[in-house]
Protein backbone atom coordinates (compact mmCIF):
# COMPACT_ATOMS: atom_id res chain seq x y z
CA UNK A 1 0.00 0.00 0.00
CA UNK A 2 1.84 3.46 -1.25
CA UNK A 3 1.93 5.90 1.86
CA UNK A 4 -0.92 8.31 0.17
CA UNK A 5 -3.48 5.40 0.46
CA UNK A 6 -2.67 4.27 3.59
CA UNK A 7 -2.78 8.45 4.94
CA UNK A 8 -6.13 8.66 3.40
CA UNK A 9 -6.96 5.46 5.02
CA UNK A 10 -6.01 7.07 8.31
CA UNK A 11 -7.86 10.17 7.10
CA UNK A 12 -11.39 7.68 6.82
CA UNK A 13 -10.37 6.24 9.87
CA UNK A 14 -10.37 9.58 12.10
CA UNK A 15 -13.71 11.10 10.35
CA UNK A 16 -15.31 7.87 10.91
CA UNK A 17 -14.30 7.33 14.20
CA UNK A 18 -14.81 11.14 15.25
CA UNK A 19 -18.53 10.01 14.01
CA UNK A 20 -18.62 6.91 16.09
CA UNK A 21 -18.14 8.72 18.98
CA UNK A 22 -20.58 11.23 18.30
CA UNK A 23 -23.36 8.64 17.18
CA UNK A 24 -22.24 6.89 20.91
CA UNK A 25 -22.77 9.94 22.67
CA UNK A 26 -26.20 10.56 21.37
CA UNK A 27 -27.45 7.25 21.39
CA UNK A 28 -27.49 7.77 25.30
CA UNK A 29 -30.34 10.82 24.62
CA UNK A 30 -33.69 9.27 25.10
CA UNK A 31 -34.77 11.02 21.93
CA UNK A 32 -31.86 9.14 19.95
CA UNK A 33 -34.20 6.76 17.93
CA UNK A 34 -37.45 9.68 17.30
CA UNK A 35 -36.41 11.26 14.39
CA UNK A 36 -37.70 14.85 13.50
CA UNK A 37 -38.78 17.09 10.84
CA UNK A 38 -37.12 15.93 7.49
CA UNK A 39 -36.06 13.16 9.39
CA UNK A 40 -39.85 11.80 10.38
CA UNK A 41 -40.85 12.57 6.52
CA UNK A 42 -38.03 10.26 5.73
CA UNK A 43 -38.74 7.69 8.30
CA UNK A 44 -42.76 7.52 7.84
CA UNK A 45 -41.71 7.21 3.75
CA UNK A 46 -39.06 4.25 4.32
CA UNK A 47 -41.60 2.68 7.13
CA UNK A 48 -44.41 2.57 4.34
CA UNK A 49 -41.73 0.85 1.63
CA UNK A 50 -40.38 -1.38 4.05
CA UNK A 51 -44.30 -2.43 4.81
CA UNK A 52 -44.33 -3.22 1.66
CA UNK A 53 -45.94 0.11 -0.41
CA UNK A 54 -42.70 0.22 -3.17
CA UNK A 55 -45.02 2.83 -5.05
CA UNK A 56 -46.47 5.91 -2.87
CA UNK A 57 -49.38 7.80 -3.71
CA UNK A 58 -49.22 12.03 -3.53
CA UNK A 59 -45.52 11.59 -2.42
CA UNK A 60 -43.51 14.86 -2.20
CA UNK A 61 -39.89 14.78 -0.96
CA UNK A 62 -38.20 17.24 0.21
CA UNK A 63 -34.89 16.68 -1.29
CA UNK A 64 -34.08 12.74 -2.37
CA UNK A 65 -36.86 10.48 -3.84
CA UNK A 66 -34.90 7.63 -3.47
CA UNK A 67 -33.19 7.97 0.07
CA UNK A 68 -36.40 6.21 1.90
CA UNK A 69 -35.58 3.23 -0.36
CA UNK A 70 -31.96 3.27 0.97
CA UNK A 71 -33.80 3.37 4.94
CA UNK A 72 -36.07 0.88 4.58
CA UNK A 73 -34.25 -2.17 5.06
CA UNK A 74 -32.77 -0.84 8.59
CA UNK A 75 -36.32 0.18 9.98
CA UNK A 76 -37.19 -3.98 9.46
CA UNK A 77 -34.79 -4.12 12.38
CA UNK A 78 -36.11 -4.46 16.00
CA UNK A 79 -35.59 -1.10 18.65
CA UNK A 80 -32.83 1.16 18.65
CA UNK A 81 -30.67 -0.84 16.01
CA UNK A 82 -32.36 0.20 12.87
CA UNK A 83 -30.93 3.50 14.08
CA UNK A 84 -27.69 2.69 14.72
CA UNK A 85 -27.09 0.69 11.45
CA UNK A 86 -28.48 3.71 9.64
CA UNK A 87 -26.17 6.58 11.82
CA UNK A 88 -23.22 3.97 11.09
CA UNK A 89 -23.89 3.71 7.25
CA UNK A 90 -23.92 7.33 7.75
CA UNK A 91 -20.97 7.81 9.23
CA UNK A 92 -19.01 5.42 6.47
CA UNK A 93 -20.28 7.74 3.85
CA UNK A 94 -19.61 10.74 5.61
CA UNK A 95 -16.19 9.49 6.18
CA UNK A 96 -15.69 8.91 2.43
CA UNK A 97 -16.60 12.17 1.62
CA UNK A 98 -13.37 13.18 3.65
CA UNK A 99 -11.45 11.35 1.48
CA UNK A 100 -13.03 11.87 -1.63
CA UNK A 101 -12.62 16.00 -0.80
CA UNK A 102 -9.34 15.11 -0.46
CA UNK A 103 -8.66 13.76 -3.43
CA UNK A 104 -10.74 16.20 -5.44
CA UNK A 105 -8.98 19.10 -4.10
CA UNK A 106 -5.48 17.76 -4.93
CA UNK A 107 -6.61 16.85 -8.40
CA UNK A 108 -7.63 20.77 -8.82
CA UNK A 109 -5.70 22.54 -6.51
CA UNK A 110 -3.08 20.57 -5.39
CA UNK A 111 -1.83 18.19 -2.22
CA UNK A 112 -1.83 21.03 0.68
CA UNK A 113 -5.75 22.44 -0.87
CA UNK A 114 -6.90 18.32 -0.69
CA UNK A 115 -5.18 17.47 2.47
CA UNK A 116 -6.65 21.18 4.08
CA UNK A 117 -10.28 20.25 2.82
CA UNK A 118 -9.85 16.38 3.76
CA UNK A 119 -9.26 17.32 7.20
CA UNK A 120 -11.48 20.31 7.54
CA UNK A 121 -14.56 17.76 6.23
CA UNK A 122 -13.38 15.28 9.03
CA UNK A 123 -13.82 17.68 11.63
CA UNK A 124 -16.47 19.59 10.86
CA UNK A 125 -18.45 19.89 13.43
CA UNK A 126 -22.07 19.85 11.73
CA UNK A 127 -20.85 16.94 9.09
CA UNK A 128 -20.47 15.10 12.60
CA UNK A 129 -23.42 16.16 14.27
CA UNK A 130 -25.54 15.45 11.06
CA UNK A 131 -24.54 12.11 11.05
CA UNK A 132 -26.66 11.07 13.64
CA UNK A 133 -29.31 12.54 11.76
CA UNK A 134 -31.75 10.95 8.78
CA UNK A 135 -30.18 13.25 6.61
CA UNK A 136 -29.68 12.36 2.61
Amino acid sequence: MSDTRRHELYLFAAAFLLRLAWIADFSRLPFFDLPTSDSLFYAQQASRIAGGHLLGTGLSYPSSPLFPYLVAPFLLLSGRARFWGLYILQAVLDACSAVLLKRTGSILFGRLAGWTAGIAWAAYGLAVFFSADLME
